[in-house]
């Protein structure tokens, strides 16, 4: 195939290294044309304490890291999950090209259980309210749990600082203290 090379600008013949995949005779740039193969990748679903399986559908060449979200389906249903974790004949690794991954360790961000500390004087109780995980919850904000109103105090990240002022997703929170 000869064509106008992205990398160096010249018309070029391309030579096919794989399928779909050509590189440049001049200078050696790397295109990919054509259909990618598509990959289902097995995925362990994790939301609060139940883990289920599902498949998530990656095209061929995709890099998967720690972190990233994607829609999954699980038991017919679509969710958002996180990454967590992936899996690769070797190990452990904190991302993958999508042909390597054996399977994806992901925890439910659409709706998340976010634990609470009440604090009522001289006693604490904990709890766990349901939140859309893109719901900002704010210092200083009134919220209700179980019939009663209390005053958000501070937010602790799940990575990262304890907030005592401004707003945190709520699937960003690890732990919630109100009055």
């Amino acid at each position: 195939m000869i064509s106008r090379c992205p990398g160096c600008g010249d018309e070029s013949e391309f030579r096919e290294i794989k399928d779909c995949v050509y590189q440049c005779s001049n200078c050696g740039y790397v295109v990919r044309e054509g259909k990618r193969r598509e990959f289902e990748v097995d995925v362990v679903f994790s939301d609060d304490a139940e883990s289920q399986m599902g498949k998530l559908a990656l095209e061929e060449g995709d890099e998967v890291r720690v972190g990233e979200e994607y829609v999954v389906e699980i038991s017919g249903e679509l969710r958002i999950g996180e990454v967590r974790a992936i899996d690769v004949e070797e190990g452990r690794v904190e991302r993958a090209q999508v042909e390597r991954i054996k399977t994806i360790w992901m925890r439910a961000v659409d709706f998340v259980s976010v634990p609470v500390s009440i604090h009522l004087g001289s006693r604490t109780i904990s709890k766990k309210i349901r939140l859309p995980g893109d719901e900002e919850l704010r210092v200083g904000d009134v919220i209700r749990i179980e019939g009663a109103k209390h005053t958000i105090k501070a937010i602790k990240r799940r990575f990262g600082r304890l907030v005592k002022e401004g707003s945190v997703k709520a699937k960003e929170i690890k732990r919630m203290y109100v009055k």
